[in-house]
Order: C-alpha cells, then sequence, then structure tokens
C-alpha cells in the first residue's frame, strides 16, 4: 500500500546562524520521557506523554507516502487511553523532551480525559462527540472477536478506503454510524478495551 518515497523534507540540524550542530545531550535521550504536541486541520491541538520507541514509530508512519485514497493513523497507549490520529488531519507535529505543563497544556489534557468513554473527534470540529459502551466485551461464540471497540481498532490499523462507514453501538442500544475518513483524533481509555487493565 505505502510507496517506498518520503514525504519529508529534512531541514538540517545545524544551527543556520553559526553553522554548529546540535549539543550532544540531544542525542542521548533515548531513555527519556517525550511528549508529542498534535495541532489538526480542525483546530484541535493535544499533547501526550511517549516514549521514545513510540517517537520514532510516530516518524516512520509520517514518513511514509500512501496511496490517493488509503487514510491511516499513528496509535499508540499512553498510561491510561489508546490514541490514534489520522495522520492526513495533521497540521502540525512537534517532539519535546520537557513537558509542556509550564503553561498547564499536559495537565488540561490530562483533566479532560474520560477515563470511561471514547472520544471521537471528527475532521470538521475540534469538539468530541463522546462515546459510551462499556467495557468491551467479545462474543463468546466467535471466536475472533475481541469486542467492540478493539474490533473498530483492527478495522483502521491496516488503512482504509474512502467513503467506508463504521458503525457503533453504544450502552443503550443506540446505533451510530460514521465514514473512517472523517475521523481526526480518537481517545479509548484502556480500561474499556481491556477490562483486566
Amino acid at each position: 500500500m505505502a510507496s517506498q518515497k518520503s514525504n519529508i523534507t529534512e531541514i538540517s540540524t545545524k544551527a543556520a546562524s553559526n553553522g554548529k550542530t546540535m549539543p550532544r545531550e540531544l542525542s542521548r535521550t533515548a531513555e527519556r520521557k517525550w511528549y508529542v504536541n498534535y495541532q489538526l486541520c480542525n483546530g484541535l491541538e493535544k499533547y501526550y506523554p511517549i516514549t521514545a520507541k513510540e517517537k520514532d514509530q510516530i516518524c516512520d508512519k509520517l514518513n511514509t507516502v500512501y496511496e490517493d485514497g488509503i487514510f491511516d493513523f499513528l496509535e499508540y497507549d499512553t498510561e491510561t487511553h489508546r490514541i490514534l490520529v489520522q495522520v492526513s488531519q495533521l497540521t502540525f507535529c512537534q517532539f519535546m523532551l520537557e513537558s509542556p505543563d509550564s503553561y498547564g497544556s499536559i495537565e488540561s489534557a490530562l483533566e479532560d480525559m474520560d477515563f470511561f468513554s471514547a472520544k471521537f473527534y471528527f475532521v470538521n470540529t475540534p469538539n468530541p462527540v463522546i462515546f459510551s459502551s462499556g467495557p468491551d466485551q467479545p462474543d463468546p461464540a466467535d471466536e475472533g472477536d475481541e469486542g467492540q471497540l478493539n474490533n473498530f481498532l483492527h478495522y483502521l490499523r491496516g488503512g482504509y478506503e474512502k467513503k467506508q462507514r463504521l458503525r457503533l453501538m453504544d450502552e443503550l442500544g443506540r446505533i451510530a454510524f460514521f465514514r473512517q475518513e472523517d475521523l481526526a483524533l480518537v481517545e479509548i481509555p484502556l480500561e474499556v478495551l481491556n477490562p483486566q487493565y
């Protein structure tokens, strides 16, 4: 699906003013905690703590070009949530070693997280749709079933085609349909995906 060419233009790490290279300390950061800042086309800005390995995986994904009509998501876990971000909706992505706590962004982002309901952010608004389906419960009669939201993640993992729709049912039995291409970002509590978490 993905071609071998890159869509990233790499800017030299040498300082523009004096030609000096980046300090050595910055190259020895593999074990440190990182933070990622996303800004999406819908105006939403989000910060999440990530590992060095997740940072490298995100960089690899951002460096991949997909065929027209195929959409792809970044997917990783924070300490409490599974996060999915549609790559085509990113207008800005920055990795930081220091926490943005000094201006309250991480704190307020974590306060806004609901630990029992999934949040769906769509491409046309920064306001989420809250989806409560309760803990995922696989169908014991279906060996391949992993539960509704785990199945949802499975469909998003491999890339998907334009205009494909998904159907989800909340805990009150209300059915929702939406186009996958309209999803910008999804937050799903790990406690919902894995009730033994």
